[in-house]
């Protein structure tokens, strides 16, 4: 599958599960004509969508993060 998920400890001493779908992706312009949709990169779009998710996600003390190992999840 796409994207991730990352498990932190609850407050209440359960465990929270967060699914994640990567940033936006898309062949870069050298990329474009034959590109293989599996190995699509992070736009610039999708890397400040992450960023912004990273900054909410920060404080949350996750103990796991499991992924894809397609690029566009990595860069997530």
């Amino acid at each position: 599958g796409q994207g991730g998920a990352a498990v932190s400890t609850s407050p209440h001493g359960g465990r929270r599960l967060y699914l994640l779908r990567h940033g936006q992706a898309g062949p870069s312009a050298q990329e474009e004509e034959n590109a293989d949709p599996w190995q699509a990169r992070l736009t610039p779009q999708g890397v400040a969508e992450i960023t912004g998710l990273a900054a909410v996600l920060a404080g949350h003390g996750l103990g796991q993060l499991v992924t894809s190992e397609v690029p566009r999840a990595l860069e997530t």
